[in-house]
């Protein structure tokens, strides 16, 4: 991420930006529809806010995004924790060898994530499971 986009939607657009893989924000902000890419630079260094146009615009080229976590933060980014990062050319599953496979999941930031809230929600239900066998325990 650029050291110098310092405000909360300049760091969502450029995740937003990161995550579709564009080459540059002239490529993308063309590609949500705006003659120039001044637009999203205002975002990106703080003169503007994230203006509901161009969160509208983002979600309806990429409906992945999360309407909220792109005008307010709030929430995650993607709306299905399944989603993966937008490529045109998708890769078949049987391109993959087990170690690519790790490896693509080792360098992807989004395949962290998940993995990090499988974790975390296991963790919760193995401890949900465990507090509903001891109370079943004290009533026995």
């Amino acid at each position: 991420m650029n050291k110098n986009i310092n405000t909360p939607d300049g760091q969502r657009l450029n995740k937003v930006f990161e995550w579709t893989r564009k080459r540059s924000y002239t490529a993308f902000a063309k590609e949500l529809g705006f003659k120039r890419a001044q637009i999203l630079y205002n975002v990106l260094y703080g003169k503007n806010g994230m203006s509901k146009n161009v969160a509208d615009r983002i979600v309806e080229k990429y409906p992945q995004i999360n309407i909220i976590w792109m005008r307010t933060g709030g929430g995650g980014m993607l709306k299905n924790a399944e989603a993966i990062p937008y490529e045109e050319n998708v890769l078949q599953e049987s391109v993959f060898d087990a170690e690519a496979e790790s490896t693509y999941r080792r360098e992807c930031p989004y395949c962290k994530e998940k993995d990090r809230t499988i974790a975390l929600l296991t963790k919760q239900l193995e401890n949900c499971i465990e507090a509903q066998d001891k109370s079943k325990q004290s009533f026995a």
